[in-house]
């Protein structure tokens, strides 16, 4: 497989790579409203997390990690890609 090939977008990784990249990316830090202490999250401080946390608490955001974020999305998207043609190899070994 050529590596064009590999990291074309196609429908497929673009969903795995949404769902990676909001679970997985730890890149915002946020604090309670009231207290302005920052948020401990075991779970890590992604959109995911960041969107529970905004509907059941008062939250805001105090820092953003640009490099952590762009790191993430690059890692999210290769994954994205490995998956799908993990995927695929097992489809053609099926057949």
């Amino acid at each position: 497989m050529k590596i064009k090939e590999f990291l074309k977008p196609t429908l497929v990784k673009i969903i795995i790579f949404l769902i990676i990249s909001s679970v997985f990316i730890p890149f915002i830090y946020y604090h309670i409203l009231d207290k302005g202490v920052p948020i401990f999250n075991p779970f890590g401080n992604s959109i995911l997390i960041y969107l529970f946390d905004l509907v059941f608490r008062k939250i805001g955001i105090y820092h953003i990690s640009y490099p952590i974020l762009i790191v993430g999305l690059v890692i999210s998207y290769l994954l994205s890609s490995l998956i799908t043609y993990s995927i695929n190899k097992l489809r053609e070994k099926k057949k």
